[in-house]
C-alpha cells in the first residue's frame, strides 16, 4: 500500500509541474525579458549589471520558482508532522463518577517510519522540481540575454555603418556639386543609406 501512495504522489506531483510549466512559462518569459530590458537597455546603452546580477533579480522574482519553493518547505515540514505522535486526550468522568483519564494512541509497528519514508522521497522529488525548474529559468535568461545583447551589438554596427554611408553620401554630394562626379554617385549612397535603415 506504501508504494503505491508513493507512487501515486510522484504522479501528481509530475502533473503538477506539467501544468505548472505550461502556464508559467509565459510568465517567465516576460518576467526575463521586462527585467532584461530594464538593467540592459538603460539610456540606450548596455548597463553595468552582470548576466549573474540579472540571473539573480530574475530567481529573486519567479512566482513560479517561489510556489515551487514553497511546496518543497511544505512537504519538507510534513515529515516532522508524521513522525510526531498524536496529541493525548484527557477524559473526565460526570460529576458522580469522578474518573479522570488519559488517552493515547499509537499506530502500529512500521506504520510511521513508513509514511515518513514516503514524505522523505516527496521531499526530495520536490526539490529535484525546484532544481529543475531554477536551472530552465537562469538558461532561459541567458538566452535571453544574450540574444537582446546581440541585438543591441547588430544595432550598434548598423548604426557605425549609416554613420560612414552618410559620410560618404555627403562626401559624393560635395564632389558632385564641384563637378568631378556624375548625380550616381551621391544617389547610390543615399540609396545604401535607406538600405541600412529598412
Amino acid at each position: 500500500m506504501g508504494i503505491m501512495k508513493l507512487l501515486n504522489n510522484i504522479s501528481s506531483i509530475n502533473n503538477d509541474r506539467t501544468r505548472w510549466q505550461k502556464i508559467g512559462w509565459l510568465v517567465i518569459l516576460l518576467l526575463i525579458t521586462l527585467f532584461l530590458f530594464l538593467y540592459i537597455f538603460e539610456k540606450g546603452e548596455a548597463a553595468e549589471r552582470s548576466i549573474a546580477t540579472i540571473t539573480q533579480e530574475v530567481l529573486a522574482h519567479n512566482p513560479q520558482l517561489k510556489a515551487a519553493e514553497e511546496n518543497h518547505n511544505a512537504l519538507a515540514k510534513k515529515i516532522t508532522d508524521i513522525g510526531a505522535l498524536p496529541d493525548p486526550m484527557l477524559t473526565l468522568g460526570s460529576k458522580d463518577e469522578q474518573t479522570v483519564g488519559i488517552k493515547q494512541t499509537f499506530n502500529g509497528p512500521g506504520m510511521i517510519s513508513a509514511e515518513v519514508e514516503a514524505a522523505k522521497q516527496d521531499a526530495a522529488i520536490a526539490s529535484l522540481n525546484y532544481e529543475i525548474l531554477r536551472r530552465d529559468i537562469v538558461r532561459e535568461a541567458k538566452e535571453i540575454y544574450y540574444q537582446l545583447y546581440a541585438t543591441d551589438q547588430a544595432l550598434r554596427i548598423v548604426a557605425r555603418e549609416k554613420a560612414v554611408m552618410q559620410t560618404m553620401y555627403h562626401a559624393a554630394l560635395r564632389r558632385y556639386e564641384t563637378g568631378s562626379v556624375t548625380q550616381q554617385d551621391p544617389l547610390k549612397a543615399n540609396l545604401a543609406i535607406v538600405e541600412l535603415t529598412a
